[in-house]
């Protein structure tokens, strides 16, 4: 492929994915706004997504965690999935492991489910401050509870060093101690010990957490999957040493 063809196609692309992105805020109920922010002020810290007049998520653009509110409002990425679980009177008990801005949450909560509890862990202290905040401002901080950890196999410790990509952040790519932020692992039965008030039992286990899925599902004991009724789980590249064969056996 020559040069020119390849710089054509790159440009391509790119107009493609920006028409998308434009398209996408336009079913934000400020999408006139957003679409103004992400073509004339993409410096800005934060930009806030507000959905059905109601729901507002704000995120860090510069790092893509806009991407993961896509996902859950206009890809409806879980959408297929939610709609084969049954929550009984309508209210769930979650626990969010890769929780980023807080969107699969406040997703459930623009489905009409009452959020009874839940535990939100989010790996990188900025964007589990965001999702704090998030949390917050659409009234669930009394149910939600956000927790600065990365869920692992095992208890630990990490030199968190965030990527150059919200969606990039994870357990494996660890920062010397003096260039890191150090940030707590949790098992999944320490993370439920700690931070669920005693809880044992749950409606749904979502994991989206770059590759640490395949350790937890194989290292967490049976009887503490058992708790919940449903797991949507994001599946990434295997890690080195581990496969999807192993966890489903």
């Amino acid at each position: 492929m020559s040069t020119g063809l390849a710089t054509w196609r790159a440009g391509a692309g790119r107009c493609r994915e920006i028409v998308r992105g434009i398209r996408n805020n336009f079913r934000y109920s400020n999408g006139l706004r957003l679409n103004f922010q992400r073509l004339f002020r993409r410096s800005a810290a934060e930009v806030v997504y507000v959905w059905d007049n109601r729901i507002r998520i704000a995120c860090d653009c510069g790092r893509g965690e806009h991407f993961g509110v896509h996902e859950v409002f206009t890809e409806r990425c879980y959408a297929p999935h939610l709609e084969r679980c049954r929550f009984e009177g309508n209210r769930v008990r979650y626990v969010d492991v890769g929780a980023n801005v807080g969107a699969f949450g406040l997703g459930l909560l623009a489905r009409g489910l009452v959020i009874e509890g839940a535990v939100a862990a989010e790996l990188n202290p900025a964007t589990a401050a965001r999702c704090r905040r998030n949390v917050e401002r659409n009234g669930l901080a009394a149910a939600v509870r956000v927790v600065n950890c990365g869920v692992a196999g095992s208890d630990g410790w990490i030199d968190f060093a965030p990527s150059a990509h919200a969606l990039g952040d994870n357990i494996f790519h660890a920062a010397t101690e003096a260039a890191g932020q150090r940030v707590e692992l949790l098992s999944l039965p320490t993370l439920l010990q700690r931070h669920a008030g005693g809880r044992s039992e749950f409606d749904l286990l979502k994991l989206d957490c770059e590759g640490a899925e395949y350790e937890i599902l194989r290292m967490t004991p049976a009887e503490v999957l058992r708790g919940f009724r449903y797991l949507i789980v994001e599946f990434h590249a295997e890690p080195a040493g581990e496969s999807l064969a192993a966890v489903m056996n």
